[in-house]
């Protein structure tokens, strides 16, 4: 069944700070997406999110910013493809698309965290950036999977509890996590450059994918 739209729009609630500029929810049997957005490229509603491809099939929630959006589009262009925005959410959507995943992250350069989802056959893609400048959580559960940028987008659908381990190495001392288990139990951080793939039966696997060391 499709989630519930008006749990979607309450996580949208929880995450209006992050993009005061215009919110979008998708729902759809099995699946579901919040975006809220900071314009910085492309104003017009046209590059809101979820954002589609020309077909619908594809579709991409992204937080980030590529730098070399302007090379990346015009090598698309010349490949055939063309853009209806001047954003660069279509240009990484269409990147990802026409190279492929793993061909199309070394490729980024900038700061982003995204969703990629297949409707056709149901399969989603995450990713982080190498450094890890852009946050991204995930809860893989027996019934749900779920990702946010924050945490607290999570909160309509999860009870949250802390993860006392996390929590006492961090009082002891050590710094905050930056990968692996957060400070909340059943709540876990995608490393800096690791691809997460979904199935559509809900199996979830975890690459590495890109390095620093790559650079």
């Amino acid at each position: 069944a499709p989630p519930s739209r008006e749990l979607l729009h309450e996580s949208a609630r929880r995450l209006r700070h992050r993009g005061p500029d215009g919110v979008g929810v998708h729902a759809a049997p099995g699946i579901g997406f919040v975006h809220t957005r900071l314009s910085l490229v492309d104003l017009n509603e046209r590059s809101n999110q979820p954002f589609w491809d020309a077909s619908h099939r594809y579709c991409l929630v992204y937080n980030g910013e590529l730098y070399d959006y302007g090379a990346l589009q015009a090598e698309l262009e010349q490949r055939g493809v063309v853009f209806r925005t001047t954003s660069d959410t279509e240009v990484l959507l269409e990147a990802l698309i026409h190279l492929g995943v793993e061909a199309a992250l070394p490729r980024l350069e900038g700061m982003f965290a995204f969703a990629f989802y297949d409707s056709q056959s149901g399969a989603l893609v995450l990713s982080r950036d190498r450094f890890g400048m852009k946050p991204l959580f995930i809860h893989d559960g027996a019934s749900m999977f779920l990702f946010g940028s924050e945490v607290t987008a999570m909160r309509p659908w999860l009870a949250l509890e802390p993860d006392s381990s996390t929590v006492n190495a961090f009082l002891r001392g050590s710094n905050g996590p930056m990968s692996g288990r957060s400070f909340y139990d059943q709540v876990s951080i995608v490393p800096p450059g690791a691809v997460v793939r979904v199935s559509a039966g809900g199996r979830v696997e975890v690459t590495q994918c890109l390095s620093v060391s790559d650079l």
